[in-house]
C-alpha cells in the first residue's frame, strides 16, 4: 500500500472511532436528562460518574480529532517531510 492509502485508511478508522465516541456522549447526555426527569436509567452509574465518562469521551474525541488533523496535514503536505 502506498503511504497515501495508509493515511486515508487510518483517517477512516479515526472518524469511525470519533462517531462511536460521539454516540456514547449522546447516550450519557440522555441518561443525565433521564436522571433530571427522575426516570430510571439502564445503568448503575451515578450522575457524577456519567458526567465523568462524558468528559473522558470528549477528551478522547479531541485527541483523535488532532490525530486526524495531523494525518490530513501530512497527506496535503508530503513535500515537507
Amino acid at each position: 500500500m502506498r503511504k497515501e492509502e495508509l493515511i486515508n485508511y487510518a483517517m477512516k478508522g479515526i472518524l469511525a472511532d470519533i462517531r462511536d465516541l460521539e454516540k456514547q456522549v449522546e447516550k450519557g447526555k440522555q441518561y443525565l436528562r433521564m436522571i433530571e426527569n427522575r426516570e430510571k436509567i439502564p445503568t448503575k452509574l451515578s450522575m457524577n460518574e456519567i458526567q465523568t465518562v462524558i468528559i473522558q469521551k470528549r477528551e478522547e474525541i479531541e485527541k483523535l480529532d488532532r490525530m486526524r488533523f495531523d494525518l490530513q496535514w501530512e497527506l496535503n503536505n508530503p513535500e515537507e517531510q
